[in-house]
């Protein structure tokens, strides 16, 4: 278990449990001031998350702590991240498009969840575990410079099998 786990478990019981939500949330709430609080913290945690992304980044490194390379390492990770993981999610979700709503949105975006980046949480939970920090921030830093090109050939990819999978199931409608 870890502190965002317990932070989700402790706000579904306090959503769930109608007398901690009147007493958490609302206009007379007597512990406004508390979430009002975890509310201006929660609009500064992605910058304050891509600043300390930012300060890892000061001392890139290019070798890891035994001395090898950490390049072929990245390349193989951003391979299978933008290139094996987009064609798998495309695959399973051309193969199972008749189990769900015939709705061509809700097939880009479960195609397109299997092609996004590393997360930044990655970042943050290597760092709270104090191990592979200045690698995952490598990893980090080479795969959101790779983003651009890989998710505009790969979303105009996705847009294209969508379109041609929607024009032929609408020509056999008629």
């Amino acid at each position: 278990m870890n502190p965002p786990l317990y932070a989700a478990i402790l706000a579904l019981i306090i959503g769930i449990t109608r007398p901690l939500k009147v007493i958490f949330f609302g206009d007379n709430a007597p512990l406004a001031v508390f979430t009002q609080s975890i509310e201006y913290i929660g609009t500064i945690t992605i910058p304050l998350t891509l600043m300390a992304l930012g300060a890892q980044l000061a001392n890139l490194p290019t070798r890891s702590k035994g001395g090898k390379s950490l390049f072929p390492s990245i390349g193989y990770i951003l391979i299978c991240r933008f290139l094996v993981m987009p064609l798998i999610g495309i695959i399973l979700v051309l193969l199972t498009k008749n189990w769900f709503v015939q709705d061509p949105m809700l097939w880009f975006i479960l195609m397109l969840l299997a092609s996004g980046p590393t997360a930044v949480n990655c970042l943050n939970l290597a760092y709270l575990n104090k191990s592979f920090e200045e690698e995952m921030a490598t990893l980090l830093f080479y795969s959101y410079m790779a983003l651009a090109p890989f998710i505009t050939i790969i979303v105009m990819g996705m847009l294209s099998i969508i379109g041609n999978f929607n024009t032929r199931s609408h020509s056999h409608s008629l």
